[in-house]
């Protein structure tokens, strides 16, 4: 699948647009769906086998609509994906109560407006109690890592960067923060 900075090809248990995968119990070189993979469904309030894939439908067939627009327009009439970096390392380390500074750096090859969006994912974190980023929708912003969390728990954060286009689309970075006390 595509390359979308959300490094689960490298991961499948970190879930991207391919859904979500756990190491198979009895045989260590598969992947599996299934329960220990199911994401929680906002919709629905339950956990679901199938939103660990379908919550990123909308960025999924956006993408594969500018896809269909390469193939029959030129370079300047069609949308292509932001390019997004993050300015610090993809994995950090912090002790409870301290802020972190989140910072990353976009550009549209379109010239749009960009919009950012930074989330917990909270199915795959080890941490499992509900944080939040202080401003979400900024490029640059902070995170209180929470005062409850133990050695060795981890949360994932994802930064979501959408261009302001007809076909929006959409490109991630990871940031893994673990707690050391």
């Amino acid at each position: 699948m595509v390359d979308i900075g959300l490094n689960n090809l490298q991961n499948p248990e970190f879930g991207g647009w391919g859904g979500r995968l756990v190491q198979s119990k009895t045989s260590p070189n598969r992947w599996e769906d299934g329960d220990p993979a199911s994401d929680f469904n906002p919709y629905s309030q339950k956990m679901d086998l199938a939103y660990a894939q379908a919550r990123w439908v909308p960025a999924i067939q956006e993408d594969f609509a500018a896809r269909a627009d390469w193939c029959v327009k030129d370079f300047k009439s069609a949308n292509h994906a932001p390019k997004v970096k993050l300015n610090h390392p993809k994995n950090l380390i912090a002790k409870p109560g301290e802020i972190i500074k989140l910072s990353a750096y976009a550009i549209d090859p379109d010239g749009d407006k960009l919009e950012y969006k930074w989330w917990q994912y909270e199915d795959v974190d080890s941490y499992n109690v509900k944080a939040s980023v202080i401003a979400p929708d900024q490029k640059n912003t902070n995170f209180i890592m929470p005062t409850d969390i133990k050695n060795g728990e981890t949360i994932h954060l994802i930064l979501e960067v959408s261009d302001q286009n007809e076909n929006k689309l959409t490109r991630y970075q990871r940031v893994i923060i673990t707690c050391k006390n």
